[in-house]
Parts: structure tokens; sequence; C-alpha cells
């Protein structure tokens, strides 16, 4: 697993902090990540890891995205993203997310 770097206060700096869950409840957001920009619903871009925060929006990878509420595509830059995210519990994110934020990583 990588590491999202980055610690601190990103939620602070207008970031909206995802508490990645196990299951779909009433209370969580279903999404899925695309591999294509204009695919998605939304794109984000993730700031980094973000601890102790007030209230993390609780978030579900929904396997099939047919799910998920929102398709979302995590852009390499800043500036192309609707919304920046940081992460509260990168130990908990699932396979889905890592293959998308890996591929912000990777050399163009």
């Amino acid at each position: 697993m990588a590491s999202l770097g980055l610690g601190g206060a990103a939620w602070a700096q207008g970031a909206v902090p995802l508490l990645f869950v196990d299951a779909p409840s009433p209370t969580t957001f279903s999404i899925s990540f695309t591999d294509r920009q204009f695919n998605a619903d939304e794109v984000w871009f993730v700031t980094g890891t973000c601890r102790d925060t007030p209230t993390p929006a609780p978030i579900y990878v929904t396997p099939l995205e047919l799910d998920a509420e929102l398709k979302v595509f995590l852009s390499r830059y800043r500036f192309s993203a609707v919304r920046s995210v940081c992460v509260v519990n990168q130990e908990d994110a699932p396979p889905a997310f890592w293959a998308a934020y890996e591929k912000t990583r990777e050399k163009k």
C-alpha cells in the first residue's frame, strides 16, 4: 500500500475529509472510481491524509459502477479538480482507491 503523505490538517485548507467504510448504509455515500475523466461525475484531487477531523464524510466504494451514487476521477492536479479531498483512514482505503490514486502518480 502506498502512503498519501502530507499529514496534518489538510481538511483545514478546504479539503473534504473522507472516511472509507466497509459496507453501505443509509448514512454513507457510495462512489466508484473511473480511469476516464470524461466519464466521471466529479473530479477529485487527493491532498493527503487528515486524521483528527471534526466530521469526515463516510464513503463506501462500490465494486459495481452502476451501484454508485457518484463516479469519481482522481486528478493529478488540483486546478483540474472540482473538489479537494483528504483521507482520514488510509489503512482502510479499498484497492479501487489505491489503483486510482497510483494512476495520478504515474509519469506521463
